[in-house]
């Protein structure tokens, strides 16, 4: 990725540190004030000898974690708009060493949903199964397992939107 650590006896990956989704893709569950002081009082003073990499979806660049993790260290943004997860996903082929094009992207989307974590590890398989060559729609239907939950907000937004194909799939789904 570009980014260079020093050699580093340990890594604390934390996830999920603003909560998850639940079925109509609002966050829940996140960190409460004690946990957040109990995290703001280690990175006033961190451990010289681990890397701590929090992960969150809507952290606002202005909180008291954000200020505090970019006074001690980076704070890396990927912001990935809804409409550009398929390109996304073609990248993520891409660097598995398989071509995949964009209706391929957007179908493994609608089975396994927007998760980056989900979608590695069926990217991952898909680019074993493929072997070095094209990973196609038809694939994606035979190897992938459906995962995503549709929220009942997306359909009825296809359906104010009048967008039958994404009413249809968000049915499908549902």
């Amino acid at each position: 990725s570009g980014h260079r650590f020093p050699y580093q006896e340990d890594l604390a990956l934390v996830e999920d540190v603003d909560g998850r989704r639940d079925g109509d893709g609002r966050l829940g569950g996140g960190w409460k004030a004690k946990e957040l002081e109990t995290v703001l009082a280690y990175l006033e003073a961190p451990s010289p000898a681990t890397v701590l990499v929090l992960v969150g979806e809507e952290l606002k660049p202005d909180s008291a974690l954000a200020k505090a993790c970019r006074k001690t260290g980076e704070v890396l943004v990927y912001d990935v708009t809804k409409r550009e997860l398929p390109k996304w996903v073609v990248e993520q082929f891409k660097q598995a060493g398989v071509a995949a094009d964009f209706e391929t992207g957007r179908r493994l989307l609608e089975l396994v949903g927007p998760s980056p974590e989900q979608l590695a590890v069926v990217i991952d398989k898909l680019a074993t199964w493929a072997d070095g060559g094209p990973v196609t729609e038809t694939d994606v239907d035979a190897l992938a397992t459906r995962t995503a939950e549709a929220s009942s907000f997306e359909l009825t937004d296809a359906w104010g939107e009048r967008d039958t194909g994404a009413a249809l799939r968000a049915a499908e789904l549902l």
